[in-house]
């Protein structure tokens, strides 16, 4: 105790103020919203990001370290997070404290940090100019820099999370209490069209618990996202979300960015890709379970040198879905699904560049898109479970050129049950709860919270 009092001390002298102990988690959670209340109604540019310190002493004798998520990785001390929107977050806060509290002997305290909240975020309407700029990217840098003696307890800090979470909204026109925690990455609009009328199936039949179907507003006086978002909703938020991101590793990189702060349980790409084998046919399905990555622009996180492994449970689960949508065995399912690595470029006419047709083809690849390893590499740093299903639309190397009249017969005959199979595969993941979360994409240094 003579320790906790030191560094609540210490903490005092640093900027910190008000760190009182809280006994539960449930007191911790309430007490963090109503610090953060507070602090909104204070004039913008003057309000403080909470804070939760926690002070670990060893494992519970209940401790079973069989998920990937809910204990400490560095051992005891001292562990620190800011929070932002934490209204936002306030069952996941609960559900990560709980479960830590349960593996963990530890000391809760909760205050607030001496990070400010920009008055860009903090106005009425949040990224409103101001005369004097309130928020920088040094800012941001500089508050996502590990606190020495210090560990963090989430991914991302108070103000990441606010930041990101007020992009995310600005690129997928609605509100982030709409999205839910799994999420499908599309770059059509016949996708939309497909998802909508499912949803409005389920709804109408009243399977999978799901209340209600939102997609951005096109009235009067709106625009029109650049990523628009469409949620099949739960009142538990478990329900699904579709991102329209459009083409390119670019977006496909943004929209992760913005959306891991969120923490879904899980993302799914869902596109089309050019065929590199000659076995392959026109609308045969690629699962990936590697990733080629030449996109120019993970390799600036992630180095294209270090493997983004496949999440083996969800693949399961995809075939188990493929299976039960098209109905067939899962020996017929192999004469249509091939898995192995997908290449990912910059280029949508990567053909016409003989050193990366060359470098394609050495890697073993199935298929090219421009989207799919660089979501499973965004997945794997922020520990989001992710998995790819691409349907072959073309293969340019082997003369099968995609044109008008060709691409739509090949829309007419594969969106839909490509659409259905990824839903069904996102309920899939629902009913068995977070087992898919995988320890294999959690650094060993990696943070408690999922």
């Amino acid at each position: 105790m003579v320790e906790s009092k030191q560094v609540v001390k210490k903490m005092l002298r640093n900027g910190f103020t008000d760190l009182n102990l809280a006994e539960t988690p449930k007191i911790a959670v309430a007490r963090l919203i109503e610090l953060w209340r507070t602090q909104l109604d204070k004039r913008p540019g003057k309000g403080m990001y909470p804070i939760v310190l926690i002070k670990v002493e060893g494992r519970t004798k209940e401790f079973r370290p069989k998920g990937s998520f809910g204990y400490v990785r560095c051992g005891k001390g001292w562990y620190v997070q800011t929070l932002g929107l934490i209204r936002r977050f306030e069952s996941y806060l609960l559900e990560q404290l709980s479960l830590l509290d349960y593996n963990e002997n530890l000391t809760i305290f909760t205050g607030l940090s001496n990070t400010r909240i920009p008055r860009e975020l903090s106005a009425p309407v949040p990224g409103v100019m101001i005369h004097e700029p309130d928020f920088t990217v040094n800012a941001l840098h500089r508050e996502s820099v590990k606190t020495p003696g210090l560990n963090p307890l989430a991914y991302f800090t108070g103000l990441e999370t606010h930041y990101f979470l007020t992009r995310l909204e600005h690129y997928v026109g609605t509100s982030i209490d709409s999205v839910q925690d799994k999420v499908l990455f599309v770059n059509y609009g016949m996708y939309v069209d497909a998802f909508r009328k499912f949803s409005k199936d389920r709804l109408e039949d009243g399977s999978n618990d799901y209340t209600k179907f939102e997609e951005p507003s096109n009235g009067p006086g709106t625009r029109t996202a650049q990523m628009p978002a469409y949620h099949l909703k739960k009142e538990d938020g478990s329900g699904i979300t579709l991102i329209n991101i459009g083409v390119g590793p670019s977006n496909a990189w943004s929209i992760m960015r913005y959306l891991a702060p969120l923490r879904p349980h899980a993302v799914m790409m869902v596109g089309h890709a050019a065929g590199l084998r000659e076995s392959q046919k026109i609308g045969d399905f690629v699962m990936a379970d590697g990733y080629f990555r030449r996109d120019g622009i993970t390799n600036h996180h992630i180095p294209y040198c270090v493997p983004v492994p496949p999440i083996g449970e969800f693949n399961t689960l995809i075939r188990k879905a493929m299976c039960e949508i098209l109905k067939i065995s899962d020996g017929e399912l192999w004469n249509i699904l091939e898995t192995g690595t997908a290449a990912n470029v910059a280029s949508r006419t990567w053909e016409e560049f003989a050193d990366q047709v060359n470098e394609v083809l050495q890697s073993f690849s199935l298929s090219v898109d421009m989207e799919s390893g660089v979501i499973a590499a965004a997945g794997m740093k922020w520990a989001i479970p992710y998995a790819t299903l691409l349907r072959i639309s073309d293969k340019p190397l082997l003369g099968r050129l995609k044109t008008r009249k060709t691409s739509n017969s090949f829309y007419e005959d594969v969106i839909e049950p490509h659409m259905s199979i990824a839903m069904r595969s996102m309920e899939m993941l629902g009913e068995i709860g977070t087992k898919f979360h995988s320890r294999k994409i959690r650094p060993w240094d990696g943070p408690a919270f999922r």
